[in-house]
């Protein structure tokens, strides 16, 4: 459970810094 719980996290994280990512380049 608490590993599914750190996963479900990173996961989370990830998408968040993917999408920040794409959004500066296409902001450039």
């Amino acid at each position: 459970m608490e590993m599914g719980v750190k996963l479900s996290a990173s996961w989370f994280v990830g998408q968040r810094f993917f999408y920040v990512i794409k959004g500066d380049l296409e902001a450039i």
